[in-house]
C-alpha cells in the first residue's frame, strides 16, 4: 500500500486547476487570497473543473476527494451524507453565497438536491473553522458560488441522456457592459432510477418495494452585479430548486423538495485601507413527504443572515478583519416543536500579519444563541516558507455545533436540556510546488466532546439524544498535481482517517478508513480522454460495528471530442466493471451507467 501511495503521487487529475496559475479561495479566510497561501486544506472546483468532471449531482462530483467521505443510499435524489475527515456529516458548514443553509430540523444539509447545473465555483476547506464561522464549522466549510457572468458575454445549451431513464438540458444567457453584469440560468434532471433499497423488513428502508425511485429536479439561478464605481458595487444572487423524489419506507415514500438561497450585497472601499461588505441573505430547506395513503408532513426551514464585515489594512504585514453577524433560523413543521425560531449574534476578528520566513493567523468569535446561550471559539496558526515553492503550516482551533430542532424539541424524542456538541483539532500542513506540479499533505488530530447520542430513556419509553460520547478522529491526507507539456494530466488523491468512539473503540459509522482516487486524462487533437479510479476500504453501518460493507473498486471513463469552437460532444460511463457495492447497508449504489451529451457555447 505505501508504495502504491508513494507512486499514485506522481500523478494530478484532468479537473485539477492549472498549477501554474493561482488559484483563489475566500473561504478559507474570509478574504481573497491564494489557496498556496492559506494556512489550510483548500480545494477549489471551479466551473471549468466541474464541466470536465461530467459529475451530475454535488454528491458524484465530491466522492472520493482527500478528505471527503460520501455516503449514498442510492441514486439520483436519495440521502447523501458527507462527512469532512471523520466527522459526522451535521458537523459541516455549508454556504451558498456566503448565506448557511440546511435544514435546521435535522441539522443537515440535503447535498442531493442541491443543482450542479447552477454551481460556477466550490470551496473546500477542510479543518476546524468555528473561530470565523462558529456552529457546525467542525469539520470545515463547504462554500457554493452560484453562476455568474463575469467571464464573457453569449449563451450556452447544455442537453443529454442516458440508461435508466434519465435525460438533462440546462440553458442560460450572461452578458451586461463594463458597469454591469448578468446572468440567468435554468435546469432540469429527470431519472426514473433504480431500485434504491434492498427488500428487507427489519433493516434499511423496512419495507419490500422492489420499483423504481425516480427524481426529478428543475433549477434556475441569477446573478446581477453592479458598479456604481471602482469604489462600490451591489450584487444580487441566487437559486431556487423544486423537485419530487420516490423512495422506498414503510411509511411515506414521496416527497416534493424545494432549495433556495438569495444573497444582496455590496462591497464598499472606504478608503485604501478599509473595505466594508454589508451582506443580508435568505436560504430555505423544504421537505414535504406523502404516499402510502398517509397525512402528510411539511417540515420547512428558514434562515435569514446579516452581516457587516471590515477588512482593515494595518500595515503592509498586518491585516485586520471586524465583523458581526446577525441570524435566524424558523421552522414551520406539522410536527408540533417546542420552540420553532432561534436567534443568533455573533462578533468575529481576524488578525494576519506576515513577515519574510514565517505568517501568523489568529481568529477568534463569540456567538449569543438565545437557545444555548454564549458560546467562543479561536483559531491559531503559523505559517512558514523556508525556500521557494515550499510552505508548511501547524494550526490549533477550537468549535462547537449547536444541537438541531429534532434533538431539541422533537415530540417525545428531543431532549431540551441538550449542550452544544465541543472540538478541538491540531493539524501540521504542507504544501509545495516546482513547475507543473505540486503536492500536499496534511496530518490532523481532533477531539470531540459532548457528542450527541442517542440512549433509551425509561421515563418517556423512547430513545433519546444526550451529550455523552467522545470521539477521537485522526487521519492523513496527500494530493499530487501533475501536467505534462504534451497535455496529460494526472492527480492522485489518499486519504486515511480513524474516526472513534473514545469509549469503546469503535469506528464512527459510515465512513471507509481509507481511500484512493487516481484520475488520468489526456487531449489529442479535438479529443479528451480520461480514466478514473476510486478505491475505498470497507466501513460499518452501525456504531456496534456489527454491520460491515465492504471495500470496492471502481472504473470509471470520460471522453470529449471538441467539434468546433462551439460545439463539444461528450460521453461517460461510471462503474465500468458494473462493481455491486454499498456505502449504507441495503442501500446499493448504481450498477454500469452511461450518459451522452452535447453542448453548444458561444
Amino acid at each position: 500500500m505505501i508504495l502504491f501511495i508513494l507512486i499514485s503521487l506522481l500523478f494530478s487529475n484532468s479537473w485539477a486547476e492549472n498549477p501554474a496559475l493561482p488559484t483563489i479561495t475566500v473561504t478559507a479566510t474570509r478574504t481573497p487570497e491564494p489557496t498556496d497561501s492559506a494556512y489550510a486544506s483548500v480545494t477549489v472546483l471551479d466551473r471549468a473543473a466541474i464541466e470536465n468532471s461530467q459529475a451530475q449531482s454535488v454528491p458524484d462530483l465530491l466522492r472520493g476527494m482527500s478528505g471527503v467521505d460520501v455516503s449514498s443510499n442510492g441514486g439520483f435524489g436519495q440521502n447523501a451524507g458527507v462527512f469532512l475527515r471523520g466527522m459526522n456529516s451535521g458537523h459541516t458548514l455549508v454556504l451558498v453565497d456566503g448565506v448557511k443553509i440546511g435544514s435546521a430540523t435535522t441539522g443537515t444539509v440535503a447535498w442531493q438536491h442541491l443543482p450542479i447545473s447552477e454551481i460556477e465555483r466550490i470551496e473546500i476547506v477542510k479543518g476546524t473553522r468555528s473561530g470565523l464561522y462558529g456552529s457546525e464549522a467542525m469539520g470545515g466549510v463547504v462554500q457554493i458560488f452560484t453562476r455568474n457572468g463575469e467571464n464573457a458575454a453569449g449563451v450556452h445549451l447544455d442537453m443529454g441522456g442516458g440508461n435508466n431513464g434519465t435525460y438533462q438540458m440546462h440553458t442560460g444567457i450572461s452578458g451586461g457592459d463594463q458597469k454591469t453584469k448578468f446572468s440567468l440560468n435554468t435546469g432540469y434532471l429527470h431519472s426514473k432510477g433504480f431500485n434504491a433499497c434492498t427488500p428487507n423488513l427489519n433493516a434499511g428502508c423496512y419495507t419490500n418495494e422492489p420499483d423504481q425511485d425516480g427524481y426529478n429536479n428543475q433549477a434556475s439561478s441569477l446573478r446581477i452585479n453592479h458598479h456604481f464605481n471602482p469604489n462600490w458595487n451591489l450584487e444580487l444572487q441566487g437559486f431556487h430548486a423544486r423537485g419530487e423524489i420516490n423512495y422506498d419506507s414503510a411509511f411515506q415514500n414521496q416527497g416534493d423538495i424545494e432549495q433556495s438561497s438569495f444573497t444582496l450585497k455590496s462591497n464598499i472601499q472606504i478608503n485604501p485601507t478599509w473595505k466594508a461588505l454589508v451582506q443580508l441573505g435568505e436560504s430555505r430547506d423544504k421537505l414535504e413527504t406523502y404516499g402510502h395513503k398517509m397525512p402528510r408532513d411539511l417540515f420547512d426551514t428558514k434562515r435569514q443572515q446579516a452581516l457587516w464585515q471590515n477588512d482593515l489594512i494595518l500595515s503592509k504585514q498586518e491585516h485586520l478583519i471586524l465583523g458581526y453577524e446577525l441570524s435566524e433560523d424558523k421552522i414551520v413543521a406539522d410536527t408540533a416543536y417546542t420552540n420553532n425560531s432561534r436567534f443568533n449574534k455573533a462578533l468575529f476578528g481576524q488578525y494576519r500579519v506576515n513577515y519574510q520566513d514565517f505568517d501568523v493567523n489568529v481568529s477568534s468569535r463569540r456567538d449569543d444563541n438565545d437557545q444555548f446561550g454564549k458560546h467562543s471559539t479561536y483559531q491559531a496558526a503559523l505559517g512558514f516558507h523556508p525556500m521557494e515553492g515550499l510552505r508548511t503550516f501547524v494550526s490549533y482551533g477550537t468549535a462547537f455545533k449547536a444541537p438541531s430542532f429534532n434533538d431539541l424539541y422533537y415530540p417525545q424524542f428531543g431532549n431540551p436540556a441538550l449542550e452544544p456538541e465541543e472540538a478541538e483539532t491540531w493539524e501540521v500542513g504542507f504544501k509545495a510546488k516546482e513547475g507543473q506540479a505540486r503536492w500536499e499533505a496534511s496530518f490532523y488530530k481532533t477531539k470531540v466532546d459532548k457528542l450527541i447520542s442517542f440512549v433509551f430513556d425509561p421515563i418517556s419509553g423512547a430513545m433519546q439524544p444526550k451529550n455523552l460520547n467522545q470521539a477521537d478522529i485522526q487521519g492523513a491526507e496527500l494530493t499530487a498535481f501533475w501536467r505534462t507539456l504534451k497535455g496529460l494530466d494526472m492527480k492522485a488523491q489518499y486519504s486515511w482517517t480513524k474516526p472513534e468512539d473514545s469509549a469503546t473503540g469503535k469506528i464512527l459509522p459510515r465512513r471507509a478508513q481509507n481511500s484512493v482516487q487516481i484520475d488520468i486524462a489526456e487531449q489529442i487533437g479535438k479529443t479528451r480522454m480520461a480514466i478514473n479510479m476510486l478505491t475505498q476500504s470497507h466501513r460499518f453501518d452501525d456504531v456496534e460495528n456489527s454491520i460491515k460493507l465492504g471495500g470496492y473498486t471502481i472504473w470509471n471513463l470520460r471522453g470529449e471530442y471538441f467539434v468546433d469552437k462551439r460545439w463539444t460532444l461528450k460521453a461517460r460511463v461510471d462503474n465500468l466493471l458494473n462493481k455491486q457495492y454499498e456505502t449504507a447497508y441495503l442501500y446499493p449504489m448504481a450498477g454500469r451507467t452511461w450518459f451522452l451529451s452535447v453542448h453548444y457555447a458561444k
